[in-house]
């Protein structure tokens, strides 16, 4: 930094909002830029979180009983099946109206 801005408050508060704004705009540009995929199901260690969460609203601790397990992936499965058939139905009405216009 030069002397004049190091004893300038005024420009040296400038100058950090300048570079703020510069890091915010990457940041926004990154965050725009980045595909996240919409159904992709869990991912990572989503699994362990939302089985903790479960086996805690359940019945209060963090033991995983097979019961649990299976409810989970079951209710799991279901989903996912409901979400196929939804996007199946979609297609089909999709070609209707298009055969229609």
């Amino acid at each position: 930094m030069t002397a004049s801005v190091a004893h300038n408050p005024r420009a040296s508060r400038a100058l950090g909002l300048l570079a703020a704004a510069v890091i915010a705009a990457i940041y926004i540009t990154v965050a725009l830029w980045v595909q996240i995929p919409k159904d992709t199901g869990t991912f990572s260690d989503e699994w362990t979180y939302a089985m903790m969460a479960t086996s805690l609203a359940k019945d209060g601790d963090l033991v995983y009983r097979e019961a649990e397990v299976i409810s989970s992936i079951e209710r799991r499965i279901s989903i996912a099946c409901s979400r196929s058939r939804l996007q199946a139905q979609a297609a089909v009405l999709r070609a209707c109206f298009s055969s229609l216009g």
